[in-house]
């Protein structure tokens, strides 16, 4: 198991998130080894994105989750992060 993190988006900014979610996710993996599925996911939730820290690798998991936020910053200006 490990850390899960929900990044919630206000409601208006939902449906925008879920449109572009898949092309975003690609976009957060793009630049991380191979493996980096192995070590941290990220997956689209209603309420924004949900990611997870396998706690396989810290560092990975860090770019992962930083790259997470400033995705979502460019459809939404507000982002909550509550531990799942």
């Amino acid at each position: 198991m490990g850390y899960e993190y929900t990044l919630k988006v206000p409601n208006e900014f939902r449906d925008t998130v879920a449109e572009h979610a898949d092309a975003g996710i690609s976009q957060i993996f793009e630049r991380l080894p191979a493996d980096a599925p192995n070590h941290v996911s990220v997956t689209a939730v209603p309420e924004g994105l949900l990611i997870c820290d396998h706690l396989s690798h810290e560092s990975m998991a860090a770019v992962a989750l930083k790259r997470t936020i400033q995705w979502l910053l460019r459809y939404a200006t507000e982002i909550t992060v509550e531990e799942a």
